[in-house]
């Protein structure tokens, strides 16, 4: 069964398996999961978010959007497929395998371009009444990459000023994004900058993407090298993932580019779940305009404080237990 407010990447297109569209509304929230999550993972992952957003009539939890794509390795064929043999979604099992995903990270990245770019497409056909229906974008991991790139495809022949009334705000956290690729004349620096407000929440504890992340990276130039570049169009072959980068979701660099960014203190997973992360986002832009973000709520495991000024440096007051300073190897 599908949440009937579904989209799904699926040979090369984005469909509507949950009955609905959001084609005809004002404004929708699209969630959009990391890397080697399955339809059950990603699943989760939304329903602890919409358990922190106020429900009733006329609500933000009913402009949510669950967005789902490959970004694993099918457990039955072991290929890296946007067609898995099973769509399952039950506590028995799943369709990815960690064993054989985590090694395939270099393709899975190469795929997030594929997917963003029938993203965008998709997003620009969206309207209510000839009006360009708004979207706000939430995304975590390697779908803060497959966001991005969804924005390059929406300016791919149009202006920012056309554009940037369609995406009031996106929100990433613990972006799975090299840095460099923000910077000016980089291949994400138009994307990064059409949002009308963009929030990063960060980690400096994050060894994921300490550490795997800027391997992961360096692997996937060098299937570009190679010219290992599957579904890629001959143009954008020629472009470089990095050898051993930063990722935006460790130090929230460059600095200049987001409205609001801050350290959370979490590991690379446990976004979705925290009260104090996309829940007070979400909420700082559900009346309809960019409001100031309130201070955040605490766990057992980590307090801070988003900042409240954007002209503000990195700001953060974190107080962790020994326990949550342990690499927690998850990517959801």
């Amino acid at each position: 069964m599908w949440f009937a407010r579904s989209l799904r990447f699926y040979e090369g297109q984005i469909l509507e398996p949950g009955g609905g569209s959001p084609n005809g509304e004002r404004r929708i929230v699209l969630l959009v999961h990391g890397y080697n999550n399955d339809k059950d993972e990603a699943e989760k992952s939304y329903r602890a978010l919409m358990e922190k957003l106020p429900h009733g009539r006329a609500s933000l939890a009913d402009q949510v959007w669950w967005f789902f794509w490959p970004s694993y390795v099918e457990r039955l064929t072991g290929a890296a497929t946007d067609a898995p043999i099973t769509v399952m979604s039950s506590e028995r099992g799943a369709e990815s395998n960690a064993a054989l995903s985590m090694p395939t990270y270099a393709w899975q990245v190469l795929k997030a371009r594929e997917v963003g770019r029938a993203l965008g497409q998709y997003v620009r056909g969206l309207e209510r009444d000839g009006v360009p229906t708004e979207v706000v974008f939430v995304a975590h991991s390697l779908g803060c990459r497959v966001v991005l790139e969804a924005l390059r495809e929406l300016l791919d022949g149009s202006s920012e000023e056309d554009e940037r009334a369609r995406v009031p705000c996106m929100c990433l956290m613990a972006a799975a994004v090299p840095t460099f690729m923000i910077d000016e004349g980089e291949r994400l620096e138009r994307a990064a900058a059409l949002p009308q407000a963009s929030y990063v929440l960060h980690s400096r504890s994050d060894v994921v993407l300490q550490w795997a992340f800027r391997g992961g990276q360096g692997a996937a130039s060098l299937l570009v090298t190679l010219g290992f570049t599957g579904a890629l169009e001959d143009t954008e072959r020629a472009d470089s993932e990095g050898v051993y980068p930063e990722a935006v979701g460790r130090n929230g660099r460059p600095r200049s580019v987001w409205l609001r960014r801050a350290d959370t203190g979490l590991g690379h997973s446990g976004y979705w779940k925290h009260r104090s992360t996309a829940p007070t986002v979400l909420r700082a832009i559900s009346g309809g305009s960019i409001s100031e973000l309130p201070q955040s709520g605490a766990s057992d495991d980590v307090t801070w404080t988003l900042p409240v000024n954007p002209d503000l440096p990195d700001w953060k007051q974190r107080e962790m237990s020994v326990g949550a300073r342990w690499w927690r190897p998850t990517f959801g």
